[in-house]
C-alpha cells in the first residue's frame, strides 16, 4: 500500500481517546455515540479599540475557550451593533430573537457586513498565551452561518478540523493548552491538572470555566442541552477532537474504484448492499492507522532523526539485513529497540505507533496463508473468498477493512458473497457486553 503511495503522515484534528491515550478511525468515532447532557456559553470579547463593546460568541465545549486565538464571521452576513447603558453587544440581526431575555431593552445602534469587522482586534478571555502582535482577531471563514449560537464563531485551532484549516490560513498562534490525556497543562494556571472530560462529571471542568467567566463578567448567556457526543468503544470515555500527527490510508484516491467494485458483492439481505455498507462506502474518508497503545501490530516504519528520510519493511528478512540484528519478536518493546545508519549518517529508530487492530482484521486473507512468503498458489486458488459472513456491526468494520485494502493492494473484491447476520441484544436494548454486565451466566440460564 505504501509502494502505490496511498500511505502518508499528517497532522490534523481528530477525535482521540484521552484515557487511551490514542487517535481513532471514522469507523471507531461512529460505534460510540451517547446522548450526554452538556453545557454551552456565550462569552463576551471585548473589542480593544472600542470601551465596553463585546461581540458575543457562543461554543459548545467551553473548555476550549482557553486555546481561542480569533473569532470568525461572515463576510455577507448582517451583524448588528445593540447598546443600553454604556455597554454593546455585536451579534447576527437574524439571531438576535435567540436571546430576547438577555438582550432586553438594548437598542440597535448600527447595522454592518461581516467583513466590516475583520481585522479588529479583541481581549482574550485568558491571557496565558497572548501575544501582542498575532492573533485575537476577528477574520473571515465561510462555515459560518446563522442557523445557531450568535453568527460568530470561536476559533480552537488545536480543537477541531475547520479551526486548524483556519488557523494555518490566516497564521494564527496554535495553542495546545490540554495534552493527549485529557488533563489542562501547567501554564492555564487557574485550571491546571483538570481533566476536560471526566468520566464520572463531564461538565465539571466547563462548569470551572463558566465560573471563571461570570467571575471576570465575560460571561453573557449559558444552558444546559442534550445531544449526541461520540465516546470511546473500548472504555466510554468521551472523545475530544485534538490536533496530532497520525499515519493515514488516502481512501479517498480507492473510494470510486470500491465503490465501482463493490457492485459485484452479493448481499443476504440484499438491502445491505446500498444501505448500510453503501452509505458508508459513499461517505468514507482517509483512515488513521497509527494508534498510541502497546498491544498491537507495530508499524513498519523507521525514519531517520536528522533528514527525516523514512523506510518501510515489508519483512522480518528484510530488516534483519539492513539492521544486522536477528528479530525473533515482533512486539513493540523489542523491535524498538532496533535502529541502524541512514545513508545521512543519521540515526534510523521506528516510529512508535501502533497499528489499528483493524488494519489487521483487514489483512486476515493474505495473513492467514503468510502470503506471499508462502502458500502463494493456495492464496490465489482461494482469493477473492467465495463466502463470508458477520454480525451487520462488521459492515463498517471488517467487511469495510477487507473490502479496502483488496482494493488497495490488488485492486481486487476480497469475497464474493457476505451473509450477515442480525444482533441479539440484552433485556435493555443494549449489546451484551462484560462491561456492561448486561446477559446471564450460559450456566445459570442453562440451569433455570
Amino acid at each position: 500500500i505504501y509502494n502505490k503511495d496511498l500511505i502518508y503522515e499528517d497532522y490534523r484534528s481528530m477525535y482521540i481517546c484521552p484515557r487511551c491515550e490514542t487517535t481513532l478511525s471514522q469507523f471507531e468515532v461512529a460505534e460510540g455515540y451517547k446522548n450526554i447532557k452538556d453545557l454551552s456559553v456565550v462569552a463576551k470579547f471585548e473589542l480593544i479599540d472600542e470601551n465596553k463593546t463585546y461581540i458575543l460568541s457562543w461554543t459548545t465545549t467551553p473548555w476550549t475557550l482557553i486555546g481561542n486565538v480569533a473569532l470568525a464571521v461572515g463576510d455577507e452576513i448582517l451583524y448588528i451593533k445593540l447598546e443600553k447603558d454604556g455597554i454593546k453587544y455585536i451579534i447576527a440581526k437574524k439571531l438576535k430573537e435567540n436571546f430576547k431575555k438577555e438582550l432586553k431593552g438594548f437598542k440597535i445602534i448600527e447595522e454592518f457586513k461581516g467583513k466590516d469587522l475583520i481585522g479588529k482586534k479583541y481581549k482574550p478571555l485568558f491571557d496565558y498565551f497572548y501575544e501582542e502582535n498575532r492573533g485575537w482577531e476577528i477574520v473571515s471563514a465561510n462555515f459560518v452561518t446563522i442557523e445557531d449560537g450568535t453568527g460568530v464563531v470561536h476559533i480552537a485551532p488545536a480543537f477541531g478540523e475547520e479551526d486548524m484549516l483556519l488557523g494555518k490560513e490566516k497564521d494564527l498562534p496554535f495553542i495546545q493548552h490540554v495534552g493527549m490525556d485529557g488533563y489542562i497543562i501547567d501554564e492555564a494556571i487557574e485550571f491546571k491538572g483538570l481533566n476536560v472530560k471526566p468520566r464520572d462529571n463531564v461538565q465539571s471542568t466547563d462548569v470551572s470555566i463558566i465560573k471563571y467567566l461570570a467571575k471576570k463578567d465575560l460571561l453573557f448567556f449559558k444552558q444546559q442541552y442534550e445531544h449526541s457526543y461520540p465516546h470511546c468503544w473500548r472504555c466510554s470515555t468521551p472523545l475530544i477532537n485534538y490536533a496530532t500527527s497520525s499515519y493515514f490510508v488516502a481512501i479517498t484516491k480507492i473510494k470510486e474504484k470500491a465503490i465501482e467494485l463493490s457492485k459485484e458483492i452479493n448481499w443476504s439481505p440484499n438491502h445491505i448492499k446500498e444501505g448500510r455498507f453503501g452509505k458508508w462506502l459513499e461517505g468514507a474518508k482517509d483512515w488513521s492507522i497509527s494508534r498510541q497503545r502497546f498491544w498491537a501490530s507495530v508499524i513498519p516504519i523507521w525514519k531517520c532523526n536528522k533528514c527525516e528520510e523514512e523506510k518501510v519493511f515489508g519483512s522480518v528478512a528484510e530488516l534483519e539485513e539492513i539492521s544486522k540484528e536477528k528479530v525473533t519478536d515482533l512486539h513493540k518493546h523489542v523491535v524498538d529497540k532496533i535502529s541502524f545508519q541512514c545513508k545521512c549518517k543519521g540515526i534510523m529508530n521506528r516510529v512508535p505507533d501502533v497499528l489499528d487492530t483493524w488494519f489487521d482484521s483487514g489483512s486476515m486473507p493474505y495473513a492467514q496463508h503468510h502470503y506471499p512468503f508462502e502458500n502463494k498458489e493456495k492464496f490465489e486458488d482461494s482469493f477473492p473468498a467465495e463466502f463470508i459472513a458477520e454480525g451487520i456491526d462488521q459492515t463498517r468494520a471488517w467487511f469495510y477493512y477487507l473490502h479496502m485494502i483488496s482494493v488497495g493492494i490488488k485492486n481486487s473484491l476480497a469475497f464474493k458473497n457476505a451473509i450477515v447476520n442480525g444482533m441479539v441484544l440484552a433485556e435493555d436494548g443494549k449489546k451484551m457486553s462484560k462491561s456492561l454486565d448486561n446477559f446471564s451466566d450460559p450456566i445459570d440460564m442453562i440451569n433455570e
